[in-house]
Order: C-alpha cells, then sequence, then structure tokens
C-alpha cells in the first residue's frame, strides 16, 4: 500500500496498475462518441432502455470497471480484494463527468434522445 500524496488516502492496488487504469480512461473518454459510433446500431438493436444517455454512461463505466478487475486477475493471477475493487469504482467515478460528456456529445452530434 502507499500514499497517494494528491488525495491523501491509502491506496492498494500498485501504483503501475493505478497508472494503466488511468491511462486507459483518459484515452477512453477522450473517444466516447466514436467508440460509440461504432457500437451504438448494436446497442439499441440488443438492449431495452428508455434513457439513452443513463444507460449509455452506466453501460461504459459498468464495463471499464469489469475490464480493470479482469486486468487486475490476468496481471496479478488473483481477483482485486474488496478495497481494491472499490479504489477501481472510485478512480472511474472521478471521471463520471468525462464520460457523461462523451455520452451527450455522442447523442447530440447523432441527433439521439
Amino acid at each position: 500500500m502507499h500514499e497517494n500524496k494528491e488525495e491523501n488516502i491509502i491506496v492498494s492496488l500498485p501504483g503501475e496498475f493505478i497508472h494503466r487504469i488511468e491511462q486507459d480512461l483518459n484515452k477512453i473518454t477522450s473517444s466516447i462518441p466514436d467508440i460509440l459510433s461504432s457500437h451504438y446500431e448494436f446497442l439499441k438493436d440488443e438492449w431495452n432502455y428508455s434513457n439513452a444517455f443513463e444507460f449509455l454512461v452506466g453501460m461504459m463505466v459498468g464495463n471499464c470497471q469489469f475490464s480493470y478487475i479482469q486486468a487486475f486477475d490476468q496481471i496479478y493471477e488473483k481477483m482485486p480484494t474488496g478495497d481494491q475493487t472499490e479504489e477501481i469504482h472510485n478512480m472511474i467515478s472521478r471521471r463520471k463527468v468525462d464520460f457523461e460528456q462523451g455520452v451527450s456529445a455522442f447523442l447530440e452530434e447523432n441527433n439521439i434522445k
């Protein structure tokens, strides 16, 4: 464990894994409209949802969390602890506005309500 000086909290994820998540989140959040452009038709056809914005934000966040838990398992050959899973969730949650802005941009560009 080490202390994250910026937030003054004790972190239990390895530093290199935190860095990997941060880099990945930067790529994903800056590419959300492109990512959704290539998947939206499938999602629209396969899932029944009443609010595209809420569904797409939740899907993007959920996919990230699941992906990082799987990556942790593959890299370290064990599932993350509850605290580590919470830390992954918190790292993603801190980027919620970025996810929301990316989904909004996609919906506006494609005139989807």
